[in-house]
């Protein structure tokens, strides 16, 4: 399978600095080390980029849940 990648990378925070994250199976890496709340956007978030990985064209909606999911768990971006 290919690598699906987004038309505008997010730079979110992490523990040790800033992170780009260019796509779904990136934003999973994250949620996979997630460090704020597992709530609803979370596991939207999760589910939308798994989901992105096997249908290419979800991607931007997955890239929205993504970010969503940093902002209601008030983690900055760069």
């Amino acid at each position: 399978m290919a690598e699906i990648f987004w038309t505008k990378p997010v730079k979110v925070a992490t523990g040790r600095g800033f992170r780009v994250v260019a796509g779904p199976s990136q934003a999973l890496e994250c949620l996979d080390n997630w460090q704020g709340g597992k709530g609803r956007f979370y596991r939207h978030a999760r589910d939308i980029c798994r989901s992105a990985l096997a249908a290419p064209e979800e991607a931007g909606k997955a890239r929205e849940a993504f970010v969503a999911a940093h902002l209601d768990a008030a983690i900055p971006f760069a």
